[in-house]
């Protein structure tokens, strides 16, 4: 039986909020390019936002508490699976993943590190860690 104990995550308050800020407004840049202007701007977006949960997910896959693994387990699949997506949309022609649905799947993918990272927010306010 292991005696390492599991931790939490050390971000503090402001960065937690400052990193939520900047995700949702990404993931809202992207879902307006996508509904109004073009895929491959939705999809530009798509790409740069996978490869920040990506690098973000990473860091809490080992050692952390069974919660914040899991949540951001979630993240790192959904991520890498938008990221997939985004290169299948620029490397075909009238591309298959163009419509409306994969556009909403891909932001629901995407924004799981951001439900995340609100829980957090909460439960520190909650238990005054901030």
């Amino acid at each position: 039986m292991s005696t390492k104990k599991r931790k939490n995550m050390v971000w503090s308050l402001r960065e937690l909020v400052i990193k939520i800020a900047v995700m949702a407004v990404t993931i809202s840049i992207g879902l307006w390019c996508g509904w109004t202007d073009s895929y491959s701007a939705f999809y530009i977006a798509v790409l740069v936002q996978s490869i920040n949960n990506l690098y973000d997910s990473t860091a809490f896959l080992e050692g952390y508490t069974r919660f914040i693994t899991i949540f951001q387990l979630l993240s790192f699949l959904g991520a890498l699976g938008a990221g997939i997506l985004s290169i299948v949309h620029f490397t075909s022609k009238g591309s298959v993943v163009d419509t409306p649905g994969f556009v909403i799947g891909i932001a629901i993918a995407l924004s799981v590190s951001v439900v995340h990272f609100g829980i957090e927010v909460y439960s520190m306010i909650r238990q005054n860690r901030y």
